[in-house]
C-alpha cells in the first residue's frame, strides 16, 4: 500500500499505471534501472518458471528509495550481494531517481514547505495537498485526510551542505539514532514524506475498519496493512471483506488500492 500511496500523492503516472493493470512494480522498477526490457520478465519466467535475476534488484529499489534512500539504504537490503561494487548501487539509485522525478520532486516539495513554514508563523504552505503551518511553536502536517502530524519546537538551522536543515523535539525509542527519550530529531524531504505516506495508509486502513464494523463484520485486530475479522462459521465472505477494504475514502477515490489475497480460518497465522 505505501508504494501506491506514495505513487498517488507525488503523481508519478507510470507506477499508477502499473498498479492500474499488471501490478509488477519489481519488474517495470527493474526494467527501468537495468534497462532490460519489461516483456523479458514475462518471458523468462514462462520459459524457466522462475523471476528473472535482475527482479531482485527492482525489489531491493523499491523497498530502499522511496523515502530517499541512498547507498546505505540499499546495503541495508543486500544491494552488495546483487551488484557488488559501491559505484554499481549508485549508478542505480540514480536510474531510479531519474525513473521518478515526481517523487524526487515530492521528498523536496514537502521539505521546501516544511521549512518555509517554520520560518514564517501562521502561514500555510503546501505542496500538491499536503499542508504545513507553524503555530505556538508546533510545526503541524495536514494530510489529504485533514488529519494532522505534529513536529514539537521545530528548528531550521544550517547543515554543512550549505542548505537549511529541519530538526524538531521527539520521542526516541530507538537506540541506534541516539539516546533514547525526549531528544531533538532532525529530518528531511524523504523523512518527512515516509511520515505523510505511512499516516496516509494509516486513514486508509481505518477506513476499511470502519466500514468493515459497520457492514457486521468485528475487527479484532490489524497487523501493517492486514484486518483480521472473526465472524461465525458459513457469514459473510471473504469477497466481500476485500471489497469493502478496496472501497477508498473521497480523497483518494482514484487511487488503485487494492486489498486482495485474503483467507478464512480458525486462527491467524502470518
Amino acid at each position: 500500500i505505501e508504494a501506491v500511496v506514495l505513487a498517488a500523492l507525488s503523481g508519478e503516472q507510470w507506477r499508477l499505471d502499473v498498479f492500474n493493470t499488471h501490478g509488477k512494480i519489481y519488474e517495470m522498477s527493474a526494467s527501468k534501472i537495468t534497462g532490460i526490457d519489461f516483456d523479458e520478465f514475462d518471458l523468462h519466467k514462462s520459459q524457466t518458471g522462475s523471476h528473472h535475476p535482475a527482479r531482485k534488484i527492482g525489489k531491493v529499489a523499491e523497498l530502499a528509495s522511496g523515502y530517499q534512500g541512498w547507498v546505505g539504504a540499499w546495503k541495508a537490503f543486500g544491494a552488495e550481494k546483487l551488484m557488488g561494487s559501491e559505484d554499481a548501487i549508485k549508478n542505480a539509485v540514480g536510474n531510479w531517481r531519474k525513473a521518478s522525478p515526481n517523487i524526487v520532486k515530492f521528498w523536496h516539495g514537502v521539505e521546501d514547505a516544511a521549512i518555509a513554514a517554520v520560518y514564517n508563523p501562521g502561514v500555510e504552505h503546501s505542496y500538491r495537498g499536503i499542508t504545513y503551518v507553524c503555530k505556538q511553536n508546533v510545526l503541524y502536517c495536514r494530510l489529504l485526510s485533514g488529519r494532522l502530524i505534529t513536529y514539537h519546537r521545530p528548528i531550521v538551522s544550517p547543515n554543512s551542505w550549505g542548505n537549511n536543515s529541519l530538526s524538531f523535539q521527539g520521542w526516541n525509542s530507538n537506540p541506534k539514532y541516539g539516546r533514547t527519550g525526549w531528544a531533538c530529531m532532525d529530518t528531511y524531504g524523504g523523512k518527512l514524506t515516509e511520515n505523510i505516506v505511512q499516516a496516509t495508509a494509516r486513514d486508509i486502513l481505518a477506513h476499511a475498519i470502519v466500514n468493515l464494523e459497520k457492514a457486521g463484520y468485528a475487527v479484532v485486530l490489524h497487523v501493517h496493512d492486514e484486518i483480521v475479522v472473526e465472524v461465525l462459521e458459513g457469514v459473510g465472505s471473504v469477497e466481500e471483506v476485500e471489497s469493502i477494504m478496496s472501497t477508498m475514502p473521497e480523497w483518494a477515490k482514484e487511487w488503485p488500492v487494492r486489498a486482495k489475497g485474503g483467507w478464512r480460518a480458525k486462527r491467524y497465522n502470518k
